[in-house]
């Protein structure tokens, strides 16, 4: 579902891994989560039932409104939006320099939530709440693994 008066891009060969996408402007308000709201959606199949962190691995973007963060919303099923919010700031002193440091150290930076899923058929939806988020890639993970780029992309059926 595109955002209103928008678009979803596809940036080709940015990020860690094939491409990114984002919104389309970047300059639009914030929008509320839910309903038909602006969303991506990802079919996905688990093996068994259970918790998963859901990581949504972002560019590092400014927060050129000052609004305290940059925010996104992940739901997982039938379950409601939860709001993720993505604190970078470049000022030296802030509290999340560090985070913006190392993400831009990077080029990524990793957001975490935890859901739970279900055996068989899953569907992840990827809620737009502000515009200027860069969208790299979204991983589900059982059990932590040790490695740069993250688990292996699953097989497309």
């Amino acid at each position: 579902m595109p955002p209103p008066g928008g678009q979803w891009q596809v940036i080709p060969n940015l990020g860690r891994t094939l491409s990114a996408v984002t919104a389309w402007p970047a300059t639009g308000e914030p929008l509320v989560p839910g309903g038909d709201g602006a969303r991506l959606e990802y079919p996905v199949v688990m093996h068994e039932e259970g918790e998963v962190e859901l990581r949504v691995l972002v560019s590092p973007t400014l927060d050129i409104r000052h609004r305290g963060g940059l925010r996104y919303a992940v739901s997982v099923n039938d379950e409601a939006p939860r709001l993720v919010d993505i604190r970078l700031d470049p000022s030296p002193g802030d509290p999340d320099f560090t985070a913006w440091e190392a993400a831009v150290i990077d080029n990524v930076h990793v957001a975490r939530s935890r859901h739970r899923v279900r055996a068989g058929a899953n569907t992840v939806k990827l809620w737009l709440v502000d515009p200027a988020l860069v969208f790299q890639r979204i991983e589900l993970v059982r059990r932590a693994t040790p490695t740069t780029l993250g688990p292996e992309e699953s097989v497309r059926r």
